[in-house]
Order: C-alpha cells, then sequence, then structure tokens
C-alpha cells in the first residue's frame, strides 16, 4: 500500500471477511473476484473502529457534536476485485434526489456543506486485489452551525475509461460507492414539509405538472402529498395523483414530476396539494396557466 501511516493494512482471512460483508454496499450480489467488469465499483467504503472492525448499525457514520467540535471517525476502504486498484476517496455533499431520497454530487463538484466538515487524510490509495485498510478521518463541525441534521457522504471509485456517446456529446460511466455521514448538531427539532410552487414543464414528448416541495424544519423528514388538478371552469379534478416522499434533508427543495398530457387545453389550471408526515400536515393551493 503507498499511503503509509495514513491506513493500516488488512489482509489474509479478516479482511476477507470484511471485504466479502462490503460488497453489499455496491449493490454487487457477485463473488469476490468478478467484482471488476466494465459497469461494476470494485471498491468499498463503510464505518468500522481503529481495528478495522466494521460497525454494521446503522450501516454509515452518525455524528452527535456540537459547533466547533472535532469527531474521531474510521473507514475501511477496500479494493474487492481481483487486481489492484487505485482508489480515489473523497468527502461530497448530499441533496435531495427527485421525488425525494437522497443524492450525492458528483465528485467534481466543489464542496459547500458537509463535504467540508469531512476530512480525509488523503484522496488517492493504492490497494491489491482483496486488500483493505483503516482509513481515520475527521468530521469537524463549523461554529455557528444551527441545531438540525446534516448530510454529507465519503465516496470510493476507481477513476473509470468507459466513455460512451449519447447523440453529438460522450459521457464517461462512473461507478462509485457512497456512504453517508450524518450529523446531529444537538438543539430544538422543527418537522416540517412545504409547497414552494406548481409548474406545468413540456418535457420528453409531453407536459409535466412538476411541484417544487421543500423541507422547510431542520431533521431529516418522510412524508405522503396528494395533488389534485382542476380544469378551467371544472369542480372535477382532471388529475389525482398520490406523492410518496422518501427522505429529504433540511433547507433542500427537490422536483416530483407527474407526467399530464401531450395536448392540454389552453387555460388557467387550479392545483392543490396536501402534505403530511409523522406529526403534521399542510396544504397549498395555486394556478398555472398553459397558453
Amino acid at each position: 500500500m503507498k499511503t503509509e501511516g495514513i491506513m493500516r493494512r488488512m489482509t489474509g482471512k479478516r479482511a476477507l471477511r470484511a471485504l466479502l460483508g462490503a460488497v453489499v454496499l455496491s449493490g454487487l450480489s457477485i463473488n469476490l473476484a468478478l467484482a471488476s467488469g466494465p459497469n461494476q465499483t470494485p471498491v468499498t467504503v463503510y464505518p468500522s473502529d481503529a481495528q478495522g472492525n466494521r460497525i454494521s448499525q446503522p450501516g454509515w457514520w452518525v455524528v452527535t457534536a456540537k459547533p466547533g467540535t472535532t469527531t474521531q471517525l474510521y473507514a475501511v476502504v477496500g479494493d474487492v476485485s481481483n487486481r489492484p486498484a487505485a482508489i480515489r476517496v473523497l468527502a461530497v455533499d448530499a441533496t435531495d434526489a427527485m421525488f425525494g431520497g437522497l443524492a450525492y454530487n458528483l465528485p467534481s463538484a466543489r464542496v459547500h456543506s458537509v463535504g467540508r466538515w469531512i476530512h480525509l487524510p488523503t484522496g488517492n490509495v493504492s490497494l491489491t486485489g482483496g486488500q483493505g485498510g483503516v482509513m481515520p478521518f475527521k468530521v469537524v463541525i463549523p461554529k455557528g452551525i444551527k441545531p438540525g441534521q446534516y448530510v454529507g457522504g465519503v465516496s470510493a471509485y476507481v477513476p473509470s475509461h468507459d466513455r460512451q456517446t449519447s447523440g453529438k456529446a460522450q459521457v464517461i460511466i462512473q461507478p462509485r460507492v457512497i456512504t453517508a455521514v450524518v450529523i446531529n448538531v444537538p438543539g430544538p427539532k422543527f418537522f416540517r414539509l412545504g409547497v414552494k410552487n406548481v409548474q406545468a414543464q413540456w418535457m420528453s414528448g409531453a407536459f409535466y405538472i412538476v411541484p417544487h416541495l421543500f423541507n422547510n424544519g431542520n431533521q431529516l423528514l418522510k412524508g405522503n402529498g396528494f395533488m389534485w388538478v382542476y380544469a378551467p371552469g371544472h369542480s372535477k379534478p382532471i388529475v389525482a395523483k398520490a406523492m410518496p416522499i422518501d427522505t429529504t434533508i433540511p433547507g433542500q427543495t427537490f422536483a416530483y414530476p407527474l407526467r399530464w398530457s401531450s395536448h392540454p387545453a389552453k387555460g388557467t389550471y387550479h392545483w392543490l396539494i396536501k402534505l403530511h408526515w409523522n406529526g403534521g400536515s399542510t396544504s397549498k393551493s395555486g394556478t398555472f396557466v398553459i397558453r
């Protein structure tokens, strides 16, 4: 391993057991020796203690700390293929995915929030096949951070050279694994979802009705919603859709596009959305125009 002093080597049966168990994180139910296919992720990263013992519950890092404090954490970074790997390890910010749920920024994106709080000792690790190591790292909570929950991630991948053509553009297919870092800053807790607006947008050959929802509390939150849309001059809804909402991040906004019609009539449409979560509910109504 080329990172002496940064990672402690894990080899033999102990490393093999740890790496075999970690294959689940990459979504691959395959043999260890076959983990290096063109669109597979031959690496893993998961929480451990200082000795490399896997912390399986909850399966990601959870930090409860006050602003201005530093927390020591440990990760096992492993090569689950049968060949040497030059692995990139870096911190990334988390965001809300479409329809709710967590997503993570690309490796090329600058970190602005929790990704900046995660301090890794190196961004490059060289391992042989079936080998892993313990990487200590720190989470530093900046002073002045308000109470609530915050999410980032630790991402690991082998830089890809798999290029595919899409129209006139070339894209690089980059498999990666990401394990979340959830930070709890103590203080009052608020659970709220809200509706910013609703728009009609032409996408992929049809009009979509696109509510923009947001988590305006300070805790991770799931919920459920329902939307009704009424045509001009009609009291019976032309659209009635349930909207299950996966885990959302405080302060984040996400879109919930619903396919509607290829040829809607012109006019002003009315909409109503009701949102529910454990402990609360809200509703909002408005209009959008088809010209």
